[in-house]
């Protein structure tokens, strides 16, 4: 089983987790702290008088808070697990050693793409077809910068493909439509396993909170928490599938010809 595989299957399970706190939080009226709670880092007096009492209750704001933040995290599940699972299937390619003249159609456009952003072709056609030809599939990772100019560290794989043609396909834009969009790019089969009204849900919802149209209360107190956790059960189950296709097609090389 690939990385990208392992690390899906544990951050699905912190998000059940995390449904399961908000559960709790939801039908216990309080909670008893132990004496011994370290009170060091806390400087507000609420929470120190709360720590004095001994007791606590989550208000119905809280909980709605805590309800709206679970669509962040789908969000980041999917759109961190379907780039972990890209730069795998390039690092794979690479790997591998495979050359130009050995990839399916799809990957030839990919690296042509690549090799030749920002560049004129202006030797023979023929000069270029042999240089292509012996070309090894293999993508030099890129630089990141902060504010001001300073190296932070590094693109490599997918990302420093994407960030050197300068087209972005992940960016708070992936929903079932836009995965498909990318499976066609890089030649993967769904079947049947295409549609996901949930995603499109999460993201829309993720992006209300992003861009400020929404507070966590406002988006919390449209949703039970068993519709959360079906909307998740139903995310979690479209991705699992999305990133088991993929894992075949890097096991089987399916970019080779």
């Amino acid at each position: 089983m690939s990385d990208f595989l392992d690390s899906f299957k544990i951050k699905s399970e912190e998000i059940y987790e995390y449904i399961e706190l908000v559960w709790v939080f939801d039908n216990l009226p309080e909670f008893q702290f132990n004496r011994d709670v370290p009170n060091k880092s806390l400087d507000r007096k609420q929470l120190k008088r709360i720590l004095e009492d001994q007791t606590y209750r989550v208000s119905s704001e809280q909980l709605r808070i805590l309800k709206a933040n679970c669509f962040l995290l789908l969000y980041n599940l999917v759109e961190g697990s379907l780039t972990a699972s890209l730069n795998e299937l390039f690092a794979s390619i690479e790997g591998n050693g495979v050359r130009y003249s050995e990839c399916i159609d799809i990957y030839k456009d990919v690296w042509i793409k690549y090799r030749y952003t920002g560049k004129s072709i202006d030797r023979s056609l023929v000069n270029t077809i042999e240089t292509i030809a012996n070309d090894v599939f293999s993508i030099a990772r890129t630089e990141r910068k902060n504010e001001k100019k300073e190296i932070i560290g590094y693109w490599e794989n997918y990302q420093a493909y994407t960030n050197t043609i300068g087209k972005t396909e992940i960016s708070g834009n992936i929903d079932a439509r836009q995965i498909g969009v990318i499976s066609k790019n890089y030649g993967f089969d769904l079947g049947r396993n295409r549609n996901c009204d949930d995603l499109l849900l999460v993201k829309r919802n993720r992006n209300r909170l992003a861009h400020g149209e929404i507070t966590f209360s406002e988006l919390g107190q449209d949703y039970t928490l068993e519709q959360i956790n079906g909307i998740a059960k139903e995310v979690i189950k479209f991705m699992e599938n999305f990133l088991n296709v993929v894992d075949e097609y890097i096991v089987q090389q399916k970019y080779r010809v």
